[in-house]
């Protein structure tokens, strides 16, 4: 559980060099937030959703998923804001 923002650390192998994102989803699967798009270099990397959507207005309570991709791995993450 968070409130009011939540850390997502991700690590990237050295032999990556995709594009990756990172995009947070509701329980209906609609997209809420692309927290981050584009390339990082290989290392572990800290990402800050502050519980708001892409028009900047905060989310409600609930279940969240924390979504990362990239060349061929895709991780998700079940997260829950609490207010």
């Amino acid at each position: 559980p968070f409130n009011p923002s939540t850390h997502i650390q991700i690590g990237i192998p050295a032999t990556h060099s995709a594009p990756v994102s990172l995009k947070i989803y509701n329980v209906r699967g609609q997209l809420v937030r692309t927290v981050f798009a584009g390339t990082k270099p290989p290392r572990f990397h800290e990402f800050v959703w502050n519980g708001v959507d892409d028009h900047g207005v905060p989310v409600a309570s609930g279940v969240y998923f924390a979504n990362f991709v990239s060349a061929d791995t895709r991780l998700t993450r079940k997260m829950v804001m609490l207010k």
